[in-house]
């Protein structure tokens, strides 16, 4: 494929993307990196629900999906969003952790084509097969690339 042709499929797909977004919900972009690295997936669109972008790395695409879908159903339905507090999905503590606009538009380039103008984002952050999560002793999971300091503890606060 000549490169003409890629920005023009690239176009192309970023329109369906923006298409497909639904009026009282998001699209979830799926990346599957193979050996460049962990796949990682994210929302497009929540902003227009009054809700942050989330992504989530490391895992499948399709259960990041999942958790993603279900994290913003929770919210949609009036759940509040607190930083660094534990959510309960598909039985597993999850945490959200806020992104900086740098790392956000660099992983979530749908969400920066879509909204121009800046986004609030978080990582949903998973704990290591030992269940423990990145700011704990002994944490190993090199798969979940960490888009904030693990070294700041941000007080729990409501966003929204």
């Amino acid at each position: 494929m000549k490169f003409e042709e890629w920005i023009e499929a690239l176009a192309k797909y970023r329109e369906n993307v923006f298409r497909s977004i639904p009026k009282d919900g998001w699209f979830t972009q799926m990346v599957l990196k193979g050996t460049d690295g962990p796949d990682f997936a994210y929302s497009v669109g929540a902003p227009q629900l009054g809700l942050p972008e989330v992504i989530i790395i490391g895992v499948p695409c399709e259960y990041g999906a999942d958790l993603i879908d279900a994290l913003l159903k929770k919210l949609k339905g009036g759940e509040p969003l607190y930083e660094d507090a534990p959510y309960i999905l598909a039985g597993t503590p999850l945490y959200l952790r806020r992104l900086s606009p740098k790392r956000a538009v660099t992983m979530m380039c749908l969400c920066d084509a879509l909204h121009r103008e800046g986004f609030a984002a978080f990582q949903i952050v998973h704990p290591d097969p030992k269940g423990l999560f990145p700011w704990e002793p002994s944490y190993d999971f090199p798969a979940q690339e960490l888009l904030f300091s693990s070294d700041v503890k941000v007080p729990l606060q409501s966003v929204r």
